[in-house]
């Protein structure tokens, strides 16, 4: 197991995301590296408690920094192996976890736009 996941799952679940945006929540995301999914907040899955996670055979779904419809529900993703510092990781995790409070929250500016025409994308690609 990667030595980051508890770090970062205990941060995560403690950190106040308002401090970076009114109302900001934790959503349902993803740490991912060649082998494994670790995924934690997912509501199909038990998360009790929260800092929890549940790990999953890797699979082409997990690519790239972004949010994918992962069982229905929007879930940011992160690549693990893109980052040599636990900081890089954490950050781009809080930006990804970002959008997904986004569409939960049916924001409509222009980072919605650009996800949509993404999962389309997406969705092309892999079918």
């Amino acid at each position: 197991m990667p030595h980051h996941l508890d770090r970062m799952a205990e941060e995560l679940v403690k950190a106040k995301l308002e401090n970076y945006w009114p109302g900001f929540e934790l959503v349902a995301f993803a740490i991912y590296d060649k082998s494994n999914v670790y995924l934690f907040n997912h509501p199909k899955f038990s998360n009790n408690p929260p800092c929890t996670y549940h790990i999953l055979k890797w699979d082409t779904e997990f690519t790239a920094d972004t949010i994918i419809m992962y069982e229905e529900y929007p879930t940011a993703i992160v690549n693990m192996d893109h980052y040599k510092e636990y900081e890089g990781l954490f950050s781009i995790a809080v930006h990804e976890l970002f959008h997904g409070y986004q569409f939960i929250k049916d924001e409509n500016g222009f980072p919605m736009k650009c996800w949509e025409s993404h999962i389309r994308c997406q969705k092309k690609m892999w079918n």
